[in-house]
């Protein structure tokens, strides 16, 4: 076994129910867009949610989270028969925090923000959709 596990790996090797980001974020951007993150995205999730700093550093594994959404996992998360869906469902707000954050220090990344938001409309992501919905009613 190697010094240096995969992303996956550290998740399934931490302590019960403590996962968080424990490497830097280019590990995780590569994880972010890989095969194995397509087929269980929620550990990184997780982690990224239980995260308590800034979310700034992980702008990139949160757009390639995002991108993934939109493109190979579209369709997995509009079907609640799926855990994609559910897992799509912590997307929502981890974009929101990357947002907020990015307001006043970065208006590029805060740009990007919004147009993947579209994106993720465009594509019916099923978590995009029901927040959008929950926002119109405010």
């Amino acid at each position: 076994m190697t010094s240096n596990p995969a992303p996956s790996r550290r998740f399934r090797g931490s302590q019960r129910g403590r996962r968080h980001v424990t490497s830097d974020p280019e590990t995780w951007n590569r994880f972010a867009r890989s095969r194995a993150f397509q087929e269980d995205p929620s550990p990184l999730l997780y982690a990224l949610e239980r995260h308590a700093g800034d979310l700034l550093p992980f702008a990139e594994c949160l757009f390639a989270v995002g991108q993934t959404f939109a493109e190979e996992l579209a369709e997995a998360s509009q079907d609640f028969a799926t855990s994609i869906s559910g897992d799509a469902r912590h997307l929502v707000p981890l974009m929101l925090r990357l947002y907020d954050e990015t307001q006043t220090r970065d208006p590029q990344l805060h740009q990007r923000c919004l147009d993947l938001w579209d994106r993720l409309l465009e594509r019916r992501v099923g978590a995009a959709m029901g927040l959008t919905r929950e926002l119109d009613r405010l």
